[in-house]
């Protein structure tokens, strides 16, 4: 009995072994002896399951893994690899009991400790994967990858000074890990050290050169500085990004030469302001593809139909019939791909501000409403990001732009899209202000009628949201309070946008800090209404 449980032994530990040197056929035979002798073998299933998990077969991983616990419902190895097999079928709530049933069974189970906070932070719960997260400092404070999920988690709640912080120790630790370096990279593109951040991408990219999120983010970081020729390089691997959706469309991509015969497909992709940004880049094909039948969010189908007429425009769907496509398409080319004109672009090549025409009689009848309510001037105002994770940080809650509020006389007019009324009382309470908000317009939903509310205003202060993108598009005067890692297309240092002539940019100085943002931009506001008093 002893000699066949100490060979076992040995079996299984050779086992772990190959297991850990990604020798899978091995340690598949190995698991396969062992469940010979022991078919109720808790750890050769739990590995067995493993090499299932890594083999592309979720559905075998998670029987056999589900044996394993059965077998041992102690072993919090076996808790933690139920979690991560779970997680990767996409069930997060079961994936989140598991990793906490392996706590409790091991509180120092570094791995499910990571694992549970990395899902909490795939879920915006930045706090609650920091509280799992830092304990560990007691037991595993030399461990880079506890230290790189630090740093990471402070990125994504916006903490980007302490996150570089924690993100440069574990690049110290390990400075041939391409994952730190792109983490490093990202928190000081964070800071505005973009030239910093494009180097640490380069690192990262030497240690893997086939680290496509590195090259991606490179390719960000470079369109940012108005590097377009190097930007777009990479432009294409947005597509091998875990946020991507890919949607099948039965027709070969575009190769950008001249199409003698046949429409071009224009098909969405990403959301609303990055469809409104990049259609503004469609007259750079003109010439090549002087047909094309446009695929936008439903909500735009009529303001760019009315505003490209030479275009059929359709509503995006999940799957495109042919039927919806029309006659004579011969080619897809994605509007976010138009970008990749940049590289060949001039400034005076892209558009003059007003590529997007709103329904003239709406916007008088908008216009009206508004000289019912108050005097002029109408100032449109949005304060809310509605994205997943960086919604946050470019939100500046109403009630803190009173200093902006505070100016007068004008009549704020309310853009926002959700729920507002809460946002607007409490603001017009502590400034005093005059805020309209429409009763008849759907800000969400009616995009076209927001577009046209827009245009009767005669300038927009917003944060960054579909607010801005509309204002430029339409060309009213818009000032956009910008966080300090805006995204490429507003650039890094300049007041100018470079898509949008109406649009001035108000950046951050320290990432978090609104103050000094909306200091500068009141008592630019303040000046402009005087003036406009003194013409008057």
């Amino acid at each position: 009995m002893n000699q066949l449980s100490n060979r076992n032994s040995t079996l299984a530990e050779r086992t772990a072994i190959d297991l850990g040197a990604g020798r899978l056929s091995e340690a598949e035979s190995g698991c396969r002896r062992i469940l010979a002798e022991r078919p109720d073998d808790g750890g050769a299933l739990r590995m067995l399951g493993i090499i299932a998990f890594r083999s592309g077969r979720p559905d075998a991983a998670l029987r056999l893994i589900e044996r394993a616990v059965t077998e041992n419902p102690s072993d919090a190895e076996a808790q933690n690899s139920l979690g991560q097999v779970h997680l990767q079928m996409g069930d997060s709530l079961a994936a989140a009991r598991a990793f906490e049933s392996a706590l409790s069974l091991n509180s120092q189970n570094l791995a499910a400790r990571m694992n549970l906070a990395v899902l909490l932070r795939g879920e915006g719960d930045f706090e609650g994967a920091l509280a799992h997260l830092m304990p560990a400092l007691e037991y595993q404070r030399a461990n880079p990858d506890l230290l790189n999920e630090i740093g990471v988690a402070h990125l994504h709640a916006g903490r980007v000074t302490i996150a570089m912080e924690w993100l440069q120790q574990a690049v110290r630790m390990q400075p041939g890990s391409a994952i730190y370096h792109n983490h490093l990279a990202l928190a000081l593109q964070g800071v505005g050290e973009i030239e910093k951040a494009i180097a640490g991408f380069d690192s990262a990219i030497a240690i893997d050169p086939q680290y496509t999120e590195a090259r991606w983010n490179r390719s960000v970081a470079l369109m940012a500085i108005g590097r377009y020729r190097e930007g777009v390089e990479d432009w294409h691997l947005r597509r091998l990004h875990r946020s991507f959706r890919p949607r099948r469309i039965d027709l070969p991509e575009w190769d950008g030469k001249k199409l003698d015969a046949g429409r071009l497909l224009v098909h969405a992709e990403q959301g609303l302001g990055d469809q409104i940004l990049y259609a503004s880049l469609l007259p750079l094909i003109a010439e090549r593809a002087p047909e094309i039948t446009i695929e936008t969010e439903p909500r735009l189908v009529r303001l760019f139909a009315r505003s490209f007429p030479g275009a059929n425009v359709i509503a995006a769907a999940d799957q495109l019939r042919a039927e919806d496509l029309g006659g004579g398409i011969v080619a897809r080319h994605s509007i976010v791909d138009l970008a990749r004109e940049l590289a060949f672009a001039s400034a005076a090549d892209l558009p003059a501000q007003g590529y997007l025409k709103p329904d003239q009689a709406r916007r008088d009848e908008f216009r009206a409403r508004l000289e019912a309510f108050g005097p002029p001037p109408y100032v449109g105002i949005s304060w809310r990001s509605g994205a997943d994770l960086s919604g946050g940080a470019k939100t500046i809650p109403l009630h803190q732009w009173r200093k902006i509020l505070l100016q007068g006389p004008a009549t704020f007019v309310n853009l926002q899209y959700g729920d507002t009324d809460d946002d607007v009382d409490k603001a017009a309470r502590l400034s005093g202000a005059r805020i309209y908000t429409d009763p008849g317009l759907d800000r969400f939903t009616d995009l076209d009628g927001l577009a046209a509310m827009t245009a009767a205003l005669d300038q927009v202060i917003t944060t960054s949201n579909i607010t801005p993108m509309i204002a430029g598009a339409v060309g009213v005067p818009c000032w956009i309070m910008l966080r300090k890692s805006a995204y490429w297309y507003w650039g890094t240092a300049a007041t100018q946008s470079p898509f949008f002539a109406s649009v001035k940019c108000y950046r951050q100085s320290t990432p978090g800090e609104w103050e000094d943002v909306i200091e500068q931009l009141a008592l630019d506001f303040r000046h402009a209404l005087k003036l406009e008093n003194r013409g008057n």
